[in-house]
């Protein structure tokens, strides 16, 4: 890497840090439609929805399950998606608020995600 995109990596970095904090969604609004967040360890934004549903376990029989989605991007800029079940909306709707934005997400491009909007 050369220094000349080390030192616009680092300001770019520097930029993102200064951007307000988004506030925290509510669960209605991640059931009806969706939210931006922003990750806090690739300084990028993630869209974030809820969807309600049922889990079918072969020797427990179904259970009542909410999944959380994040999209992003990767390098190439397409769009990537992660899911997380929970047994209940308050886990999933804690997860969204407390945790999503400090887990690594499998290919994801701070750069691209800036780059190519979501949502």
């Amino acid at each position: 890497m050369s220094l000349t995109a080390s030192l616009a990596d680092h300001a770019e970095a520097h930029e993102l840090q200064d951007q307000p904090e988004l506030p925290s969604p509510n669960l209605e609004q991640l059931l009806t439609s969706s939210a931006t967040i922003r990750h806090y360890v690739h300084l990028c934004p993630l869209n974030v929805w809820m969807a309600q549903g049922s889990y079918r376990c072969k020797t427990q029989g179904s259970h009542a399950s909410y999944w959380v989605y994040a999209e992003y991007r990767d390098r190439r800029g397409a769009s990537r998606y992660a899911s997380f079940r929970f047994a209940s909306a308050q886990q999933a709707l804690d997860f969204v608020r407390f945790r999503l934005a400090a887990i690594s997400l499998p290919g994801i491009s701070s750069e691209q995600t800036h780059r190519r909007p979501l949502g």
